[in-house]
């Protein structure tokens, strides 16, 4: 057997075990290693052993696709009430869903909690509480007021005090806050970073040639920044889109990329818009809504318009695509678009509801206490009646969702 180890000195110890295990049992069965019949059998051996691994692998990944499958189209049939508090409830409460829980704002408060559990709570002064939320990240401000709760899981990062009066505002997923204020004669869009430092960036816009911006929605890695203007010429109003990148476009001093203002002399007035990623953002208008894909290394913006062929009733964003919820002929649906503009699936959704939310998941309507679910293939989840009559919702997980009754936030897991 030493003389036999002796010949593969350089070989890996486990093909050599294999080779001894051989030659054991040529030697048992008074076997030529080198017989033809011999080596025909080892090669079959061989490949029945690897044919059955790739058999057991097969059965192991159709397992896991059935059970994604079944999992992400299983059928709910009831709920759990999980968590009943009285905290900040009140009918003008917010309640929206952040990537790893919710943020409450109501009743002079903010409160973030996780799974139906308060993580924290803060007073401040709110009248009419405007709030932007990206990832884990959300600013808070009064519509009118001069300052803005920069906030994420932990609690209060800083609080922003600007000396105009503010009117408009978006947060990225790293914390950063564009926020637009205004004076007699001009608007400004001012940055901030989490921490309440002011970047070195501003874009004035003065109201008699620009416009007023309307909305204002920034990129993930917080470079550019979509604006949406609203202006008067003669008595008749007119909107347009412009585009900003801070990065590519510092050799100018206006960072405008594309100022699109193809909506001139039409009845398009652009009302809502967002960035889906980094590269695609979407503007989306009284009778149409327009896809921009952009090419930052080329500085060139490309775009996809798509005029809608029934009356819209809701828009409604995920983190990287759009939801058109449209009632036609034969009643509503819901065309679920991606970050392209490209048409992924269309779909019947309830022809009465008053509230309707989506997130990466899912899409949930609510009429009074009827609660319908679906996910964003179409599939209904869930289809039932509340105890209690929600004046907001949003979710919270893939099964759970936060309710604001009015004097009660309950969190339920849908069974």
């Amino acid at each position: 057997m030493a003389d036999y180890e002796e010949e593969f000195p350089e070989e890996d110890r486990s093909r050599a075990a294999a080779r001894r295990r051989i030659a054991e049992r040529t030697r048992e069965a008074g076997v030529n290693m080198g017989d033809p019949a011999f080596l025909e059998r080892e090669k079959l051996r061989r490949r029945d052993r690897r044919l059955d691994a790739l058999i057991g692998f097969t059965l192991v990944l159709v397992f896991l696709l059935f059970a994604l499958f079944y999992f992400r189209n299983y059928s709910y049939t009831t709920y759990s009430l999980d968590a009943e508090s009285s905290m900040g409830a009140l009918p003008q409460t917010v309640v929206r869903e952040l990537q790893h829980g919710n943020v409450i704002i109501g009743g002079d408060t903010i409160t973030y909690m996780e799974r139906g559990k308060v993580i924290w709570t803060t007073s401040v002064e709110l009248k009419q509480p405007m709030i932007s939320v990206s990832g884990d990240f959300f600013s808070v401000c009064d519509t009118g007021g001069y300052q803005i709760y920069v906030c994420d899981t932990t609690g209060i990062l800083c609080t922003l005090k600007v000396s105009r009066v503010i009117y408009g505002m978006d947060i990225s997923e790293s914390g950063v806050v564009a926020v637009v204020t205004e004076s007699d004669d001009a608007a400004y869009i001012s940055w901030f970073d989490r921490y309440g430092s002011r970047i070195p960036v501003e874009v004035k816009a003065v109201l008699s040639a620009t416009g007023i911006p309307v909305h204002i929605s920034i990129s993930p890695d917080s470079q550019k920044l979509m604006v949406l203007y609203y202006s008067t010429a003669n008595g008749i109003g007119e909107s347009h889109m412009v585009l900003y990148d801070f990065e590519k476009g510092r050799e100018d001093d206006s960072y405008i990329i594309k100022d699109d203002r193809s909506f001139y002399d039409t009845a398009t007035y652009l009302v809502d818009g967002k960035f889906l990623d980094n590269s695609h953002f979407c503007a989306v208008g009284t009778n149409l809504v327009k896809f921009y894909s952009y090419d930052q290394k080329k500085a060139e913006v490309t775009e996809k318009t798509i005029e809608y062929d029934a009356p819209v009733r809701s828009v409604l964003f995920t983190p990287d695509s759009m939801c058109l919820v449209q009632r036609g002929e034969e009643g509503s649906y819901v065309r679920v678009l991606n970050a392209k503009g490209d048409e992924k699936v269309r779909f019947a959704v309830p022809e009465e509801y008053r509230l309707a939310i989506a997130n990466r998941e899912s899409l949930a309507f609510l009429n009074g206490p009827d609660l319908t679910l679906f996910n964003l293939s179409g599939r209904k989840r869930y289809e039932g009646t509340l105890a209690d009559t929600p004046v907001s919702f949003a979710f919270s997980g893939k099964r759970s969702l936060l309710f604001n009754t009015g004097s009660m936030i309950e969190e339920i897991t849908l069974k």
